[in-house]
C-alpha cells in the first residue's frame, strides 16, 4: 500500500497501481477473481507460437471472426489499456459472452477518465473525494463514468490500497463483525441503515476516532486509519485470515479474544 501511494508521487501513471484498478474492473471488484487469470492465461496461450499467431490472423482476416489475439503484458501501462480492451473483445469474440464485451468498454472509459484527470494521482484523488461525499450511493460519479465493474466496495478498495486510510472497503466480513461486536450500535449513525455501506463505514471510522487514536502502525495513526484497521478485521474474519468471527463464530476461550467484549458473546452466552 505505502509504495503504490509513493509511486503516485513519482510518475504520472505508475503501472503497478494501475493494473490492480484493472483487475478491479475485469473481476467487478474482485467478485470473479477467475476473470482476470481466464483473460491473462488465454492471451498468453494464443501467443505461445509466432507460427500459430500468424496462421489465427489470417484466419481472422479471411471470417472477419473480430481482433486478433493479444498479448498482456504485466504491469499494464496507460497506453497498453487499448490492448487489454483488444484482448477483452477476442474474448468475447471467441466466448460470445457478453461481459467481456462490457468489461473492454469499461476499461476503454477508464483510459479517458485518467487522461482527462491528467495522472493517476489526480484521479484517485476525485474517486476519493467522491466516496466522502457519499457520491457512489446513486449515479456514479464523472471519474467513474462509464467504468462499470467498480462499485462503493471495489471504490474504497482502490483508494484505500492507494494510500487513503480514512476509507475502507465494507464488505460481508466487516459488516458481520462490525453488526457482532456491537460496534455499529456505539458508533454508527443514528440512522443507521444495516443495508448501506456507508452506515458500517462511518461506524469504523468513529470506532477508530474514538478509540484507536494515538495507536500507530508504521507511524500511521490508527485513529485516522480505519483502512488500516479494516485489514485486521479482514484477516481475522475471513476464510483466508483466522475465521475466527466468519459465517458460523467460533466463540470459544482457545478462538477469540475479543469475546468479553463483544456483543453477540454476550447475547448468546449469557
Amino acid at each position: 500500500m505505502l509504495s503504490w501511494s509513493e509511486a503516485l508521487e513519482k510518475e504520472p501513471f505508475p503501472k503497478e497501481p494501475l493494473t490492480y484498478i484493472v483487475e478491479a474492473i475485469v473481476t467487478q471488484s474482485w467478485r470473479f477473481k477467475n476473470s482476470w487469470d481466464k483473460l491473462i492465461k488465454d492471451s498468453k496461450e494464443r501467443l505461445y507460437s509466432k507460427r500459430r499467431v500468424k496462421s489465427e490472423e489470417v484466419k481472422c482476416q479471411q471470417t472477419g471472426e473480430g481482433p486478433n489475439p493479444v498479448e498482456i503484458e504485466l504491469p499494464i501501462g496507460l497506453n497498453d489499456l487499448p490492448r487489454v480492451c483488444d484482448a477483452l473483445l477476442y474474448l468475447h469474440g471467441k466466448t460470445g459472452k457478453k461481459p467481456w464485451r462490457i468489461k473492454a468498454k469499461a476499461v476503454r472509459a477508464l483510459e479517458e477518465r485518467l487522461r482527462s484527470a491528467g495522472s493517476l494521482k489526480a484521479w484517485v484523488s476525485e474517486l476519493h473525494e467522491a466516496i466522502l461525499k457519499g457520491l457512489l450511493r446513486g449515479r456514479k460519479p464523472e471519474c467513474l463514468s462509464g467504468v462499470k465493474g467498480i462499485g462503493l466496495k471495489g471504490a474504497c478498495d482502490i483508494v484505500r490500497t492507494l494510500g487513503y486510510f480514512d476509507v475502507a472497503p465494507i464488505d460481508v466480513h466487516e459488516k458481520r463483525f462490525l453488526l457482532r461486536t456491537g460496534i455499529v450500535c456505539r458508533y454508527g449513525p443514528a440512522s443507521f441503515d444495516p443495508k448501506d455501506r456507508m452506515s458500517y463505514l462511518e461506524a469504523l471510522r468513529n470506532f477508530c476516532r474514538e478509540e484507536l487514536s494515538g495507536e500507530k502502525i508504521l507511524g500511521i495513526d490508527l485513529g485516522e486509519a480505519p483502512g488500516i484497521v479494516d485489514v485486521a478485521i479482514w484477516y481475522f474474519c475471513s476464510e483466508e485470515g483466522r475465521n475466527v468471527c466468519g459465517n458460523k463464530p467460533k466463540c470459544d476461550k482457545g478462538h477469540c479474544l475479543l469475546r468479553s467484549c463483544c456483543l453477540y458473546y454476550f447475547l448468546t452466552h449469557a
